[in-house]
Formats: C-alpha cells, structure tokens, sequence
C-alpha cells in the first residue's frame, strides 16, 4: 500500500510487517494500525489522532507519516 505525501509515496519500512508491526511514533511506540484505528473511530485532525494516540506529540518526526494516513483514511 502507498499513500500519497507530498508529491512522494509513504510506504512502510518494511512492506513484509502487518500494520500492527508497522512503527510510525518512535517516541511513543505507535503503530500504522493505532493511527487507522483512530481514524476510524472518529478522529479527523491531526490534532484528534494526537490526542487519542499521542504519535508526532514527541520529536514530531513522524508527522509527515501521521498526515499521510489520515489523508489515505479519509479519501
């Protein structure tokens, strides 16, 4: 799976790894699969998926990531 990021395509570290096993927060062990759930149980900011997973609320290296999600998610 890829998603569009800024003129780019996310794709997984390792396209092998479930969703589950996918890291995308470092900082606060969030995976791939923490991210959609979240979406998918209402949130629709970046602002939302921080609050319900914290992911990107660390070194916020992950953002880009997060963001990339939330726009497969909601396309």
């Amino acid at each position: 799976m890829a998603i569009e990021r800024k003129g780019t395509k996310y794709n997984p570290p390792d396209p092998a790894l479930s969703t589950e096993e996918n890291r995308i927060c470092f900082c606060h062990a969030v995976s791939e699969a923490d991210i959609r759930t979240a979406i998918r149980g209402g949130a629709r900011t970046h602002e939302e998926i921080q609050a319900q997973t914290c992911a990107s609320t660390g070194c916020t290296g992950c953002t880009e990531d997060v963001l990339a999600i939330l726009a497969d998610e909601t396309t």
